[in-house]
């Protein structure tokens, strides 16, 4: 029982920490659905920016 409310913690922490690149406020992971695939990502709450893996990885080809 211990061990389960230790991660549950640390889970609460990790998810503190992830903030919006776009307004600073808390971002949180879900599963998004499109017409053809789905995939997981981060959704800010407050300003509605999406972040997910392929996001990330053209926004850093942008930047070199």
């Amino acid at each position: 029982m211990i061990d389960v409310d230790v991660r549950l913690n640390q889970m609460d922490t990790k998810l503190k920490e992830v903030k919006c690149s776009r307004c600073g406020r808390m971002m949180v992971f879900q599963k998004f659905y499109g017409p053809h695939e789905h995939f997981l990502g981060w959704r800010c709450i407050y300003c509605g920016e999406i972040v997910d893996q392929l996001i990330l990885e053209n926004r850093l080809e942008q930047r070199r």
